[in-house]
């Protein structure tokens, strides 16, 4: 077979098919969702361009034999990929590229580990070395690609990579290093083989590469463990202070409730029938004040039988009452689990929260109601505040719009790609007698 461009430019077009498969259930391991299908399928017209093109080109002239140009290859892979998840996923750039950089690094490694394999050098101008080579890079390569799936869905990488991007993210320094990851074990291989490669090959310097970032991000997620293991017992703990002052309300009631009944008691031995409902009426609404919100508040919370999503409503509802903000919150039947990650739950709950809470915090009506139901058919959270300042319905999904001032306007931007990478999850708002309206359903089964 004559390697003409042509040649090239079709056997990589067929290999372009399988890698952007293997890409794409790569990125959905590291992203934890689908993303947009329709758009997952255009996109590879993209990508085949790509790789007719550029791929083909650096085949042909030789560049993918020098080092510096194999390296920068790679990163232009990153480039396109980048634009991928913000194509697919609708990510911030900044998270696109640290993403794209990740998972393009344990691509290369997955790819490099059929080195173990590899008897030899292919030499690709005879058709049996070509067909060799070719079966040995796309069936070993994808096999290698499943088993690096199922290791990143067991160090569960979604919630790792959301670790860093939303939690860590005060750091600038790790997305530099998070970046610099697809150009490691190319280098490793470069240095270990002293220029004598195989195949470009050398699966330990790539194997202990792997192994050296699967431990950082495993410290990572260690880390993240703990710090959510903290912020639930300190959920717990504001959960059983809020059940300690009801106690606190409900004895000084009791003593101020029987020090009154001393005195009606003398009115109602003289007849005094209209003294007497008063009192009652005063009693009723002086113990919905001062005790019934809470206890009707502690019981709907102990309707949530998830630990995280009850430490969150608590936090909240903590957090309203610290801000005289007055949170109706309802629970309808227990909830024991809802078909997402609780992670992302808490994530949309929270942001549709603050949201709330902010909108309303220091008005002439300082209070937002929550409500949140669960079926056989799906999970509803649905949370309502008074409208004071009016926006375009369109305007408040754009990144950093808000009309509380500059930084802020992420959160809704934030919901919308959690809801995005979810086929069964839906977002719907609307405003309704003076409210605004947001609500989110999750299909079960």
């Amino acid at each position: 077979m004559e390697l003409t461009f042509g040649n090239i430019a079709r056997v990589n077009l067929l290999a372009g098919v399988l890698e952007y498969v293997m890409h794409v259930l790569l990125f959905r391991s590291s992203m934890g969702g689908r993303g947009n299908k329709k758009r997952t399928c255009l996109f590879i017209v993209v990508y085949e361009l790509f790789i007719s093109l550029v791929a083909s080109s650096f085949f042909y002239y030789g560049f993918v034999q020098v080092q510096v140009m194999f390296v920068l290859y790679n990163y232009m892979l990153v480039g396109i990929w980048t634009i991928w998840i913000r194509f697919v996923y609708r990510a911030r750039w900044r998270d696109s590229i640290v993403i794209s950089a990740v998972a393009e690094f344990f691509y290369i490694c997955a790819e490099h580990m059929t080195g173990f394999i590899t008897p030899h050098n292919y030499d690709l101008t005879v058709f049996w070395e070509l067909i060799c080579y070719v079966i040995n890079d796309w069936f070993g390569g994808a096999i290698a690609v499943a088993v690096m799936i199922l290791l990143l869905k067991h160090m569960r990488i979604d919630q790792v990579l959301q670790y860093f991007l939303y939690d860590a993210g005060k750091k600038k320094w790790w997305r530099a290093a998070a970046f610099l990851l697809p150009g490691l074990p190319l280098v490793s291989i470069y240095l270990a083989n002293e220029r004598r490669l195989l195949n470009n090959d050398n699966p330990m310097a790539v194997l202990l590469c792997l192994l050296l970032v699967y431990s950082i991000f495993n410290y990572g997620m260690q880390k993240k463990q703990m710090e959510q293991q903290k912020l639930s017992i300190k959920q717990q703990e504001l959960y059983i202070c809020s059940l300690e002052s009801v106690q606190r309300d409900m004895r000084m009631f009791r003593h101020d409730y029987k020090n009154m009944m001393s005195g009606v008691y003398v009115q109602a031995r003289e007849g005094n029938l209209e003294a007497v409902q008063e009192f009652v009426s005063g009693m009723m609404d002086a113990f919905e004040q001062q005790v019934g919100n809470q206890i009707r508040q502690t019981t709907q919370i102990g309707n949530i039988r998830n630990l995280e999503i009850k430490g969150l409503f608590v936090a909240k509802a903590a957090g309203a009452q610290s801000r005289r903000v007055r949170c109706d919150l309802e629970v309808i039947a227990p909830i024991e689990k809802v078909n997402v990650s609780a992670w992302d739950f808490c994530r949309m709950a929270g942001i549709l929260l603050d949201n709330a809470l902010e909108a309303v915090e220091g008005t002439e009506r300082p209070y937002f109601s929550v409500m949140l139901s669960q079926n056989e058919q799906c999970t509803t959270l649905r949370v309502k505040n008074p409208i004071l300042d009016e926006a375009p319905a369109n305007d408040i999904w754009l990144e950093g719009y808000s009309t509380k001032g500059e930084g802020r306007g992420m959160g809704l931007v934030s919901l919308r790609r959690i809801v995005d990478s979810y086929e069964h999850v839906f977002l719907f708002s609307n405003c309704e007698n003076g409210e605004f309206i947001q609500e989110i359903k999750i299909q079960e089964g």
